[in-house]
């Protein structure tokens, strides 16, 4: 299980949508408001892992979150954001400081 020092990129090698996302620029919960657009690889910060994302699910908390509700103990994010707070995947890249024997493995969170 990793924590939450951990970014997140959608691993689309096989079906080319690396980087592709569904965010919300405005709050609501109406999947009309999700825009799918290319966003860049996050890079992992210090004491985090990067993980190359193979499978994500729509959790309760961010269509709370997406409709503007705390989703406890997650504050509200800034818009737009990505949703997808269950994910799983490889860790593909560490960062300073964190520890090396991360990478190749698989994680869910």
């Amino acid at each position: 299980m990793l924590s939450s020092s951990a970014v997140y990129r959608v691993s689309g090698r096989q079906t080319g949508n690396r980087g592709k996302t569904h965010r919300p620029w405005t709050p609501g919960v109406s999947p009309l408001l999700l825009v799918y657009e290319t966003v860049p690889d996050p890079r992992p910060g210090p004491g985090q892992v990067g993980v190359a994302v193979k499978a994500a699910g729509g959790h309760l908390v961010d269509t709370r979150i997406r409709g503007g509700a705390t989703g406890a103990p997650f504050p509200l994010p800034e818009l737009p954001m990505t949703p997808g707070r269950e994910v799983a995947g490889v860790v593909e890249e560490v960062g300073a400081g964190a520890d090396p024997g991360w990478r190749g493995n698989a994680g869910a969170r």
